[in-house]
């Protein structure tokens, strides 16, 4: 069984929430271990414990918190997480850096207009740095990132959800 951490940066409701939700609750748990780590109560924390989930609560503080990067490493060691999941462009960059320092592949998932905000240059600086921590894990570990890959594509053909289930 693999260990993921599900990683996003807020509370919800919306569309990358749900999502989020989604794939937690939809993974076959004979195979996958979901973790989730929000930055508060809320709305997703409300779904996920209802759904089962003990969430881990990693706060999220200022434009760039070292705290929330040791939760989260703290976390990845913690549940010997063997893959991390993030949802919206912070989550991506925290979790890529907690995955590069924890040596953990990283998929990082950026949902439309809040991902996007801003002028070319700094939606370009986004993806260079999303790029560069969400594919620092897959790149160290060549022979794992072909068997890892092969799994997210048999995990993503787990979703119950897609396969019309509720």
């Amino acid at each position: 069984m693999k260990n993921i951490l599900h990683v996003i940066e807020t509370c919800g409701p919306g569309g990358a929430e749900t999502v989020f939700l989604e794939l937690a609750k939809g993974l076959d748990r004979r195979r996958w271990h979901s973790i989730v780590a929000v930055p508060g109560r809320g709305w997703v924390y409300d779904n996920l414990v209802a759904n089962g989930f003990e969430p881990i609560l990693t706060p999220l503080h200022g434009a760039f918190d070292l705290r929330y990067l040791a939760g989260l490493c703290q976390a990845v060691r913690k549940h010997q997480i063997d893959l991390i999941q993030t949802h919206l462009f912070s989550a991506a960059v925290y979790g890529g850096l907690a995955g590069r320092l924890c040596g953990v592949p990283v998929i990082s998932t950026l949902h439309g207009r809040p991902d996007l905000f801003g002028s070319a240059i700094y939606r370009a600086a986004k993806f260079v740095i999303s790029d560069m921590t969400s594919s620092a894990g897959l790149r160290r570990k060549r022979r794992r990132s072909r068997s890892m890959m092969a799994q997210i594509l048999i995990m993503v053909a787990d979703f119950s959800w897609a396969r019309g289930a509720s």
